[in-house]
């Protein structure tokens, strides 16, 4: 994953938001964008997603993913510690098809 808190937003929706691991909800543009920053700014900052199913809605309107992810980060004495956890993302078609 590239360490560019902009890109990664900008696949979000306006009113999106974001469960960012040991951080508040973060809900809309500006509040995701610092969310990732500080994420991707921490050190030995690695994350990979591995998702496991994926539905898409019989209209095609809105589409699940469901996973885990792997993030790694230095501990306070500046070792990598790495945690798995569970996600899922929600996207839906937007008033302009995209």
């Amino acid at each position: 994953m590239p360490r560019d808190a902009t890109l990664t937003t900008s696949f979000y929706a306006d009113g999106a938001s974001l469960f960012a691991p040991g951080a508040p909800l973060a809900t809309g543009k500006d509040a995701i964008q610092k969310a990732w920053a500080g994420l991707m700014a921490t050190p030995g900052f690695a994350l990979t997603f591995d998702p496991t199913k994926i539905e898409v809605s019989r209209d095609g309107d809105l589409a699940y993913e469901f996973g885990e992810y792997q993030l790694t980060t230095n501990d306070k004495q500046g070792k990598p510690q790495t945690v798995r956890r569970k996600y899922v993302v929600v996207r839906g078609k937007q008033p302009d098809g995209a």
